[in-house]
């Protein structure tokens, strides 16, 4: 079985987050053992994410990485 580590920032509304669902949605779980990193845990597409892969704790020190710099 390989592991599958995917991050990404949050799952609000966009065409990244889409294709993320799609893709967990299409990984053989016999497989593949997936984790999905999000650095925030809010979108309207959070309420998407089921199945069979583990999503991470969030780290509340990685949400810096899209504060502004102004």
């Amino acid at each position: 079985m390989k592991n599958v580590l995917i991050a990404s920032f949050d799952m609000e509304v966009g065409g990244v987050e889409r294709s993320l669902i799609n893709i967990l949605e299409s990984f053989d779980y016999n497989n593949y053992n997936v984790d999905l990193m999000l650095y925030r845990h809010k979108g309207d597409f959070m309420k998407l994410l089921r199945g069979k892969f583990n999503i991470l704790d969030e780290i509340e020190e990685y949400t810096t990485f899209r504060k502004s710099i102004l």
